[in-house]
């Protein structure tokens, strides 16, 4: 497949289109498999979501963005299992690299912080609550955390940022750069108190 290929598709809004889209996932070129998911994002293809899943991005770390984009995405709109399905593959993701520590995990831990946050479903909650709660997460990753902790509106998230405001309060930087990353993350725990249930 190739780009002008998808492009194509992108413009078939007939279950074809689709099928080419998803069919182009498999492609080693990541710009295919980037506008691929972006088609399928576009129509709603929440039938997307087990080939997306079954991607191994961390084999192909340039299409990685892409499909976790859109699992979060697809799985906003989905019916229950399929978006079930889209939760456990972004949370074994989440554990795959925080363990691996690549040069691209911190990137890829961003966009899973914030599709999570997409598919607005309780199930993502407590795994986005640890990496809140966890210092060595960092203050920038955490205000990401934090906004999807804010779109997932879990009983449970409030208590966690109150308990994160108050640690991160506690602990003032001495350098210019880290105090700024801490106020802007104590502005996020602010409003996510004020807002989560």
């Amino acid at each position: 497949m190739s780009v002008a290929d998808v492009i194509l598709a992108q413009g078939d809004p007939t279950p074809d289109g689709t099928a080419v889209l998803v069919a182009s996932l498999g492609a080693d070129d990541h710009v295919v498999v980037a506008e691929a998911a972006d088609g399928l994002v576009a129509r709603r293809a929440v039938e997307a979501i087990p080939s997306l899943a079954r991607i191994d991005v961390l084999a192909r770390p340039g299409a990685a963005p892409s499909v976790i984009d859109a699992l979060g995405r697809l799985a906003a709109v989905a019916p229950t299992d399929l978006r079930g399905e889209a939760v456990m593959r972004l949370l074994e993701l989440l554990r795959e690299e925080k363990r691996r520590g690549a040069p691209e995990s911190a990137g890829n831990l961003l966009q899973i912080y914030e599709a999570l946050g997409h598919t607005r479903d309780q199930r993502a909650a407590p795994a986005l609550e640890e990496e809140l709660a966890d210092p060595a997460a960092g203050k920038a990753p955490r205000v990401v955390v934090v906004q999807a902790l804010v779109s997932i509106a879990a009983p449970s998230s409030r208590g966690v940022a109150m308990k994160a405001r108050a640690e991160l309060a506690a602990s003032p930087e001495a350098e210019v750069f880290e105090a700024e990353l801490r106020q802007e993350l104590l502005l996020a725990l602010d409003d996510a108190i004020a807002r989560l249930p």
